[in-house]
């Protein structure tokens, strides 16, 4: 698939990285349409612009590696949740159990596990 639709931001990934691999793309687009009109047509190859081939399947590269994984973990922490109503003081409340604090997409109650709970009571 040449061309995908990107249907959520999470999917868009911001960076240096995506930035060239979409130029390099834009260009695969030029050098393929300013060949229109020519008698000989010269076959560009996929994977020196942006995308990745494996047997018969291309995939488009969005962005490197550590960039996916950077965006995949900012996602989690703005879409996972607890939903406690007990103030998510004990290892009943997920993100406790995992060691982490509460985060936007939660739905808790009176919460003392966040980033701003200790900050709160030294003021």
């Amino acid at each position: 698939a040449i061309f995908e639709r990107i249907e959520f931001e999470d999917n868009s990934l911001p960076s240096f990285q995506s930035l060239w691999f979409h130029w390099l793309r834009s260009c695969w687009v030029y050098l393929t349409w300013a060949q229109a009109l020519e008698q000989d047509v010269s076959s560009l190859l996929l994977d020196r612009y942006g995308w990745e081939t494996q047997n018969v399947d291309l995939k488009t590269i969005w962005d490197s590696r550590e960039n996916i994984e950077k965006v995949q973990k900012a996602v989690e922490f703005l879409t996972r949740g607890c939903k406690c109503k007990s103030g998510c003081s004990s290892k009943r409340c997920k993100c406790r159990k995992k060691g982490q604090v509460c985060g936007p997409g939660c739905r808790c109650l009176d919460c003392s596990n966040s980033f701003y709970t200790d900050h709160d009571e030294e003021i």
